[in-house]
């Protein structure tokens, strides 16, 4: 497997998937302007998303000592194409914990800034990485955890065949699987809904 961190971009419809390298995330964390000039998009003033801040850190060290997971299995960045006539925006968070294990799996996460929920972003973007994953042929099931309350992420795993199986790791949460059959059965669907993340 190369290790040598490439930067790797998934356009779809009404967003683009950037994933994260260690030296963006440094450019996140230090030189805004210069983010914004790698990234090829404005971020907004309230990047990033209330539930990762604490984490951005964490991605840019494991994306140092394991630069295997910036071929696109740690963070990418959400990108909307066109902001209202003013261009491209950064509006999400959205990747995986890590490569797939000896089992196949995968887990899924995703995050969009408050200003841009409930459009349909969030459901193109896990799209479009699903897509993605499963086209690694060593990915046999997508993980998703989230919780009860926050129906519009509920809602977006279920559009995209997820299928609820019970409690999560940590209390509260609520733990999704999508397998590789159930993905190439229903793949296809479609992924706009005004209402959803």
């Amino acid at each position: 497997m190369n290790d040598r961190p490439q930067e790797k971009r998934i356009e779809l419809v009404r967003v683009a998937l950037h994933n994260a390298t260690a030296a963006m995330i440094g450019l996140e964390l230090d030189d805004r302007p210069r983010f914004e000039s790698s990234l090829g998009a404005r971020v907004p003033e309230d990047w990033p998303p209330e539930i990762l801040a604490g984490a951005v850190p964490i991605f840019q060290a494991r994306l140092e000592n394991e630069p295997h997971l910036s071929q696109g299995w740690l963070a990418w960045y959400m990108i909307l194409k066109d902001d209202g006539g003013s261009g491209p925006v950064l509006i999400g968070n959205c990747g995986f914990k890590g490569p797939p294990g000896a089992d196949g799996l995968v887990e899924i996460s995703y995050s969009v800034l408050t200003a841009y929920q409930n459009r349909g972003y969030g459901s193109e973007a896990v799209a479009g990485l699903l897509a993605w994953a499963f086209a690694h042929a060593e990915v046999s099931c997508v993980a998703a955890t989230t919780y009860p309350e926050l129906r519009p992420s509920v809602r977006l795993l279920e559009k995209l065949g997820f299928q609820y199986v019970g409690e999560g790791s940590s209390w509260r949460e609520i733990r999704y699987l999508l397998t590789r059959p159930r993905y190439a059965r229903d793949e296809g669907r479609g992924t706009r809904d005004e209402n959803e993340e």
